[in-house]
């Protein structure tokens, strides 16, 4: 063929046959190859990935409860063998809870007895104020009309007194019957120094 350069003719010597000399060989890429040079610019890839922050911050989380999982199973596994403490049973006698509700009853029954009492205590005071009262009326009292209007505060003073100190007696009474139902019961309070003098 003619040279395009220097226009010269240029014979090419024919190519050798195949029986003859060396032979080309042509090997293929292999897939253990192709997977080193994949894994090598995964690695490249991993060492640069922009958002590592964010992917920490999301499995942090999930280290620490997996740590905390890890240490409780090592916490089970080493105190498993240690027997539970034994149950307490407790025995009480037949009526039990009858015998407390009954106590917790009387035991409201003095606590309003002792508030009665006191009551009708300030109330017997005041009727017999009101008597000392009436009376003194009735010695400062000037004529026969003044006279009978005080001899009629006084009565009415005493009738009032009177009736509060019967009703004073029987909440006494009753007082003492309480008592004596709540001793009986197992009650302890001392309710009698309770009690106004």
């Amino acid at each position: 063929m003619q040279c395009p350069i220097c226009g010269n003719t240029i014979t090419f010597p024919a190519i050798p046959p195949k029986t003859g000399g060396r032979t080309i060989v042509v090997e293929e890429v292999k897939p253990r190859a192709k997977w080193a040079w994949n894994a090598v610019a995964m690695f490249v890839y991993l060492r640069d990935f922009p958002h590592w922050k964010i992917v920490w911050q999301i499995l942090i989380p999930f280290l620490i409860i997996g740590g905390l999982l890890w240490g409780a199973s090592i916490v089970k596994t080493k105190f498993a063998d240690d027997a539970p403490p034994p149950t307490q049973v407790y025995q009480t006698q037949a009526g039990g809870w009858d015998k407390m509700t009954a106590l917790a009853r009387a035991d409201q029954k003095m606590q309003q007895c002792v508030q009665s009492i006191t009551q009708a205590r300030a109330s017997q005071r005041a009727a017999n104020m009101e008597v000392a009262k009436a009376q003194m009326e009735l010695e400062h009292a000037h004529g026969s009309q003044e006279h009978d209007i005080a001899n009629s505060h006084l009565r009415a003073a005493e009738r009032l007194a009177n009736q509060v100190q019967n009703a004073f007696t029987l909440l006494r009474q009753r007082f003492d019957a309480e008592s004596l139902e709540y001793q009986k019961l197992g009650g302890t309070v001392d309710y009698r120094s309770q009690l106004p003098n």
